[in-house]
């Protein structure tokens, strides 16, 4: 006689659901779903309190933002989005341009559509060398794909001079340069080495630059060298990406081509962006009158909102005798409170400056104790004086049931308490039967 098997599935859901049920709200509520933690927007503002800390100012800028890029919770800021209102750094048509020239260039480069590949890529790094600033800005990322693989495909065309005068450019660029031994062949990395070391053996030049106004931090080939006026010496032979950047002040950027045993001078002029220099005198007034525990002030709160910064390190400097003394804390720009406070004296002159303005700004990101915070008169009703944290001391405020973890296991027990009753006892007549059949 035909025997009919019986219909598992309410059993086996009967076993699942209680693990689902008890799983999901542990998960839900610990807050485990989506709990990537989004990175703090954080600006590096100075202010040179005399004409003899003007340089300094750029050193602190420069090595400060630095130091706070290495944080891995922080997102940088420059003061050309702040005074632009703008969340992201803007991008021009021909750095869009380039772009799609760079990326239609390696797909016919993957193709072997090489003399396509060649056009495509060359066009993109004309493009790039137009807006040195945004390449710069890029970290030299894209357009040193650019060159390498407009000397790959040049390469492989038969093209071996074109290819290796391209690998030199990159070299000039980016002595540190290699060939990914994934990606390229045997041979033509070694064409690549044997051109790296003629450009690092060859010859030299340097590059006077001058800016107006003075005291612009400058970066060549994406590396920073100096404020202006300044002269770089030891500079390989070829061209080179020059930007010049001020706070208040559109970057300026440009190429220049050294040649061998020369001194070639630049000159540029930096405009006035729009809002720059209320920028520069907000954070002026503010720098001098600093003190541990002051409040950022509406101003500058204000312009930071604006352009959705969550912090800023600000500070200002004053020159004492041979040495800087610099004053500068860590502001939440929502509440306008201290965060971090730190005061001390930095030697610019001297040959480990970068070491020196790290570790000023490592001390500052860390120092927390002993400052001073003072609750707003005005909206708080008093000039009480407390210590920074003092509310650690007092009781904490009872969680909300709801927030507390026994509360969401109680419910995953109890709902996976029901499943099971409800699979083993809810009748089940009309259950589709099985249609497999055991014949005797």
């Amino acid at each position: 006689m035909p025997v009919r098997p019986k219909n598992r599935s309410w059993i086996k859901l009967g076993l699942q659901l209680p693990l689902i049920c008890i799983v999901l709200p542990v998960i839900f509520g610990s807050g485990l779903v989506g709990a990537q933690e989004a990175k703090t927007r954080v600006a590096v503002l100075v202010a040179a309190q005399d004409v003899f800390t003007l340089n300094a100012s750029g050193l602190f800028e420069h090595f400060g933002m630095q130091r706070l890029m290495r944080e891995d919770k922080f997102e940088l800021v420059d003061s050309e989005q702040i005074i632009g209102n703008t969340e992201l750094p803007a991008q021009s048509g021909e750095f869009k341009a380039a772009i799609s020239e760079l990326n239609k260039g390696l797909i016919n480069y993957e193709n072997l559509e090489l003399v396509k590949a060649i056009g495509e890529l060359a066009c993109a790094i004309d493009l790039f060398e137009k807006v040195p600033a945004e390449v710069e800005r890029d970290s030299l990322r894209n357009y040193v794909t650019a060159l390498t693989y407009l000397g790959a495909s040049l390469i492989l065309k038969g093209e071996l001079q074109q290819g290796q005068d391209s690998f030199s450019r990159l070299v000039v660029y980016d002595r540190r340069a290699q060939l990914d031994e994934s990606i390229f062949p045997p041979a033509m990395i070694r064409t690549f080495e044997t051109v790296r070391k003629h450009v690092i053996s060859g010859p030299l030049g340097s590059l006077s630059l001058f800016s107006n106004p003075s005291h612009g931090r400058v970066y060549i080939d994406g590396v920073f060298r100096g404020i202006t006026p300044c002269t770089v010496d030891n500079l390989p032979v070829g061209k080179h990406l020059v930007v010049v950047r001020k706070m208040g002040f559109e970057t300026w950027g440009g190429t220049a081509r050294i040649e061998k045993d020369s001194q070639r001078e630049e000159r540029c002029r930096l405009l006035d962006l729009p809002g720059g220099e209320g920028l520069i005198r907000d954070i002026s007034r503010f720098a001098s009158q600093m003190q541990a525990g002051v409040r950022l002030s509406k101003e500058l709160q204000t312009v930071l909102e604006a352009a959705r910064v969550d912090q800023v390190a600000l500070g200002g400097l004053v020159q004492r005798g041979k040495q800087v003394s610099a004053q500068f804390g860590i502001f939440d720009v929502k509440t306008g409170n201290p965060v971090n406070w730190h005061l001390g004296t930095v030697n610019t002159g001297s040959p480990d400056v970068a070491k020196v303005i790290d570790k000023f700004f490592s001390d500052l990101i860390t120092s927390r104790s002993n400052m001073l915070q003072f609750k707003d008169p005005i909206a708080e009703g008093g000039g009480q004086l407390r210590l920074k944290d003092e509310d650690r001391f007092k009781e904490e405020e009872p969680t909300p049931i709801i927030e507390r973890w026994y509360f969401w296991t109680g419910i995953g027990v109890g709902a996976a308490t029901l499943a099971t009753l409800l699979a083993v006892f809810l009748p089940r007549g009309s259950e589709p039967e099985s249609q497999i059949l055991i014949e005797f």
